[in-house]
């Protein structure tokens, strides 16, 4: 499948990381502009993050069954940037 990033999420040279945003923050302040952002604390209240690092949680709920595992591995890159002179690094605030 091939996704299409807006324009702007592609040449912006400054990504800035936010914690916790709201689902309507990121549309209002990021999607709908097409500007890029890193998110963090967003799932700290999830409760599989302690659950799932619980090994009899697991065999208790899940025991000997097979679980079925996707890996999907995901690559932006812009197709000027393929040639090495193109490089720009994006400074993280």
């Amino acid at each position: 499948m091939l996704r299409v990033l807006p324009e702007k999420s592609l040449s912006s040279k400054i990504v800035v990381k936010k914690s916790g945003l709201s689902l309507e923050g990121f549309l209002r302040e990021h999607f709908l502009s097409g500007s890029p952002v890193i998110i963090s604390d967003c799932m700290a209240h999830w409760p599989a993050r302690t659950k799932w690092n619980d090994m009899d949680y697991l065999k208790r709920v899940a025991g000997d069954r097979t679980v079925p595992v996707e890996v999907i591995i995901l690559v932006f890159v812009k197709f000027d940037d393929l040639c090495f002179s193109n490089i720009s690094f994006i400074e993280v605030q």
